[in-house]
């Protein structure tokens, strides 16, 4: 119970410096270079965000163990980790990308 606990609360704990690094980049890019932020760019960060997130996703249900004792497993959830974090990096970074924009509007 206490290692699913821990596990967890290092998981959020992660997504909330993704998402601080997401926001961060998104405003300087966003101040910056504000004609980078815009349409055509952000619908393709979000469909590879997607594209990437789905890729871990689905590349999951085919572990069949998960005790991670060979070096496939070990792989195989390193590959996970990556792809999730670029995936939830991508996503964050599109939304932050537009309130920075619509902010800096106003």
């Amino acid at each position: 119970m206490n290692a699913v606990l821990q596990h967890y609360l290092i998981v959020a704990l992660s997504i909330i410096i993704n998402f601080g690094l997401a926001s961060g980049i998104a405003w300087i890019i966003t101040v910056k270079v504000p004609n980078i932020a815009k349409g055509k760019f952000r619908i393709i960060v979000t469909i590879v965000g997607t594209i990437i997130l789905l890729i871990a996703a689905i590349g999951r249900l085919g572990q069949t163990t998960w005790n991670g004792n060979t070096d496939a497993e070990h792989l195989d959830n390193i590959l996970f980790w990556i792809l999730s974090y670029l995936g939830s990096f991508l996503i964050f970074f599109e939304i932050m990308c537009g309130l920075f924009r619509r902010s800096n509007e106003c």
